[in-house]
């Protein structure tokens, strides 16, 4: 009779430990389904990041060291999140099978190593948000840093470059889009009114070869861009480019001799609109990439914008009084 009740006793003892069983591994798989789930967002999160290419971010904000910070950080944060994937997969496809499949005593092996798992999970998954949030503050200070001009000028500034953009002149080599700055300038600078002031670069791609213009002619499209920009901004800065290096297979075949030519010619179209000037030789020099096996002679170093925009700064306070809301460069 006790043999019977003992027998009883344990069987019942035994259902109710493996209805308990059941309940932990039933939680043990809705919370490894829920770190998966948070995990492949925040890796989502962290890819889109990693392979965005906006404007603001570019060499020429010498934030080279925290963009390299902030790319390690998604890395590692795309790293733990799907290590955590990986591991909470593994417990939700094996840890039931096991519990359901395996010989006597599987239900408390399976419990088992899933909950030594998630232990493991936890600090992947926490790993994975910390550098996920480190990532977000270097983003953010890579993103505040991104224009010496707006800084100094403390000014809404409008960028507005594009590659291979001209003065006056039609690029036939250039299929993709329309170069010609004229063409569009008055589309883009109405779209940015109240302009307080505007700021022109332009010419360093007239010196192509096939456009066939000499420097007279490059800064006399310039001041054509300036004088239509004054019709618009009250008031406008002409910035003559820096002397640029041969890049024979850019186009730019004589280019170095007839940038040297292009800051007296610009100097005098500013005077005859009554616009301020400033010359980017004076302030900065392309690297010359013979000589210090760097660059490529035409575009500016991460330095050289650093130093242009400072000048330019230094121009419109000193000399334009900005105080205006937009302004357009």
């Amino acid at each position: 009779m006790l043999d019977a009740d003992w027998d009883a006793a344990k069987a019942h003892f035994d259902a109710v430990d493996l209805r308990i069983r059941e309940k932990e591994l039933a939680q043990f798989t809705s919370s490894h389904a829920i770190v998966a789930k948070q995990a492949a967002f925040f890796t989502l999160v962290a890819y889109s990041a990693i392979t965005m290419t906006p404007r603001w971010m570019s060499d020429a904000d010498g934030g080279r060291p925290r963009r390299f910070f902030l790319y390690t950080f998604l890395s590692i944060t795309i790293g733990f999140n799907m290590l955590s994937m990986v591991i909470c997969s593994w417990c939700m496809i094996f840890g039931p099978g096991l519990a359901i499949r395996g010989p006597p005593g599987s239900m408390a092996r399976a419990i088992s190593g899933m909950h030594s798992e998630e232990r493991v999970v936890h600090v992947t998954f926490a790993m994975g948000i910390i550098f996920l949030v480190l990532s977000a503050i270097t983003l953010a200070f890579t993103k505040l840093d991104v224009s010496v001009l707006a800084a100094r000028v403390a000014e809404e500034i409008v960028e507005e470059g594009l590659n291979g953009r001209t003065t006056i002149h039609d690029d036939p080599l250039m299929s993709e889009y329309c170069v010609n700055g004229r063409t569009t300038l008055a589309a883009i600078a109405h779209s940015h009114k109240p302009l307080a002031c505007a700021v022109v670069m332009l010419g360093t791609n007239d010196l192509k070869a096939h456009l066939n213009l000499n420097p007279h002619q490059v800064a006399r499209g310039a001041g054509v861009v300036a004088g239509d920009l004054l019709k618009i901004a009250p008031r406008v800065l002409l910035v003559a480019p820096p002397v640029v290096y041969e890049k024979e297979d850019w186009g730019f075949v004589g280019a170095h001799a007839k940038s040297k030519a292009l800051g007296p010619l610009y100097a005098e179209e500013a005077r005859a609109l009554g616009c301020d000037f400033l010359d980017a030789s004076k302030v900065i020099s392309i690297p010359d990439p013979e000589v210090l096996l760097q660059g490529d002679g035409i575009h500016l170093s991460p330095q050289n914008a650093r130093d242009r925009g400072e000048a330019i700064a230094a121009k419109l306070m000193d000399d334009m009084h900005v105080c205006t809301p937009r302004s357009l460069n």
